[in-house]
């Protein structure tokens, strides 16, 4: 009787549960309506793109203002998918092109890099309208070439299910119009994950060679993952089942991955280009063996005044106090003990130097300055790049370097170059020559260094090779360009026949000689170092003979009247403030 009276006490709450719900059913009809039905989605404002590797770029491009590199103007080829899966038919799931996201990639470094868009068409026709002339624009040194050429899906996938449940035994004395006798419960849970990896592929390019750089390449992978997981939870009361159910699938982007790896991409061929120690810019990255033998390769290059001179600006960047003289001094053998060192100056200190240069110090905007205090300083050179400008210590009249440069002429061109391979003739003037070449290359030296750009297609040049020399200020102004050759020639190579005019405008780069001119540039023999130096001032100046009708170059003449002439120009420009940079190259022989 107990247990028949709690049953129905039970049964005639449930009735009154029914009837509530029924009518909150029939209040919310309009709501449960089909017809009415409706979504809202959250609406976000636009944020800025921001990826893990912005920051790297940005401090690669101050690297290359402290460890002082060559300016690099870089260019990019059509960077694309060629694995096919940009289709629709394949998913879409990766870029057709990645072209855009590496142009933002290299125009964030800043710095001394230089983005110089590939666009054909429209320099045409803005040549074809007048709106633009292609001889004020920049030509790159490099270009970069390459494309996403991996994507493997479902390289692993792996699932995992979980199921539980549980029914009461049934009940008695349950009505008739009761379906079930029993209560339940059921929990089931699905996940699964799957694997992709994407490699994307750099090469770079020389541009005025159109041949690739030897070690100068990235493959980069990244592994993306995908998900899903659901969750249903059923309860069951005397028959009706209600439930419960969720799922959820997550994707990694494959577009954001992709950036991911042309930011790093591109950080790791500039760096590698330049010899910067990039890798201390990501996170748990081992030192670039190219990096190291190229920095390695340029110390051995150096001679002994150039080493300790490289050394001392490295010292100076760890906040030692000393001056760049290029001699082994007590400050310098005091700042290399403080640092560990023995105080000798071998490639073992200067790499460890090197590559841990402080790069949240604003020293390396004082060293100019440093430098120019006493007149013993020698200039520190920049840093060596692959295929490109070798800068030079500046050492006044003292051990003059020299490479011949040699004109190829076309057959209808019978003018002999000034700087052919003809010895030089000992005469009596051998000692005024030398004097005037050390007043001329003394020009400038002691004042501000120039802010100008001077470089070459490479370092090093074998006997035969094409040569160009190109340079670019930053304001209008007025320069004179020479070089030292190896047979103790001097030539100046602009202003010349095809370049009459000295002033240059800001922003320009100027070819020496371009490829349109009736001639070309070749390198002759002996074998050594050539040293090129541009005198750079606001005001008009001369310093040699500007009559180009009998040689596109004027030669440095060891005639008495030619010497004679030459030292007054000297002594008028040295009225005026001018100012110098000096590049060296490499000569060998075949």
């Amino acid at each position: 009787m107990v247990i028949n009276y709690f049953f129905s006490t039970i049964f005639n709450k449930m009735k009154m549960l029914c009837c509530l719900i029924a009518m909150l059913f029939g209040a919310s009809c309009a709501s449960l309506n089909p017809n009415n039905v409706q979504v809202y989605l959250p609406e976000d404002y636009p944020t800025a793109r921001i990826t893990t590797l912005d920051d790297a770029l940005v401090t690669l491009g101050r690297m290359t203002e402290i460890y002082n590199t060559a300016p690099l103007r870089i260019q990019c080829q059509q960077i694309s998918d060629l694995t096919g899966t940009y289709t629709s038919s394949a998913g879409g799931e990766l870029p057709q092109s990645i072209t855009e996201m590496l142009k933002s990639s290299l125009n964030s470094i800043g710095g001394r890099i230089t983005y110089i868009p590939y666009d054909p068409s429209f320099l045409e026709n803005s040549r074809i309208t007048g709106y633009s002339k292609f001889e004020k624009k920049i030509i790159p040194d490099v270009t970069i070439s390459g494309g996403i050429t991996e994507f493997d899906r479902a390289l692993e996938t792996r699932g995992k299910n979980l199921n539980a449940g549980a029914d009461t035994k049934p009940f008695l004395n349950i009505p008739d119009w009761f379906p079930g006798e029993t209560i339940g419960i059921e929990f089931d849970q699905a996940q699964k994950t799957s694997l992709a990896s994407i490699t994307v592929d750099f090469n770079l390019i020389d541009f005025q060679t159109l041949a690739g750089l030897s070690r100068m390449q990235t493959v980069n992978t990244i592994k993306v993952y995908k998900g899903t997981n659901e969750k249903e939870l059923g309860i069951t009361l005397f028959g009706p089942t209600f439930g419960i159910k969720g799922s959820i699938k997550k994707v990694q982007g494959r577009h954001a991955a992709v950036r991911l790896l042309t930011n790093l991409s591109t950080l790791q061929i500039v760096g590698k280009y330049l010899k910067l120690p990039y890798w201390r810019l990501l996170p748990e990255a081992k030192p670039d063996q190219v990096v190291i033998d190229g920095v390695l390769s340029d110390f051995y290059r150096m001679n002994a005044q150039q080493r300790t001179a490289a050394i001392q600006r490295l010292l100076y960047l760890h906040n030692h106090d000393l001056m760049i003289t290029g001699q082994l001094d007590e400050k310098t053998q005091a700042a290399l003990r403080k640092t560990g060192a023995q105080a000798s100056i071998d490639s073992n200190t200067y790499m460890s130097l090197y590559i841990s240069v402080p790069l949240d110090s604003d020293r390396f905007l004082t060293i100019k300055e440093e430098s120019q205090k006493s007149s013993n300083q020698v200039a520190l050179p920049e840093t060596f790049s692959p295929e490109k400008s070798l800068a030079a210590t500046a050492q006044g009249s003292q051990d003059i370097p020299s490479a011949v440069i040699q004109q190829k002429m076309h057959p209808s061109q019978a003018t002999v170059p000034p700087s052919s391979s003809k010895k030089m003739e000992t005469t009596g003037n051998i000692m005024g020559y030398d004097k005037v070449v050390s007043l001329l290359t003394a020009l400038g030296l002691n004042t501000t260094p120039a802010d100008l750009s001077l470089w070459t297609d490479q370092n090093q040049f074998l006997i035969g090779d094409r040569i160009h020399y190109y340079f670019k200020s930053d304001k209008d102004c007025h320069v004179v360009i020479i070089g030292l050759t190896t047979d103790r020639k001097v030539v100046q190579l602009f202003p010349n026949r095809y370049q009459t005019k000295p002033l240059v405008h800001a922003g320009q780069t100027y070819v020496v000689v371009d490829d349109s001119a009736e001639m070309a540039l070749e390198v002759s023999g002996p074998a050594g170092q050539e040293e090129v130096i541009a005198f750079i001032s606001d005001q008009p100046f001369e310093l040699f003979p500007t009559d180009f009708s009998h040689q596109p170059f004027i030669e440095l003449s060891d005639s008495s009247e030619g010497l004679k002439k030459v030292s007054s120009r000297i002594q008028t420009a040295q009225k005026l403030n001018i100012s110098q940079k000096r590049i060296r190259y490499q000569i060998n022989g075949k």
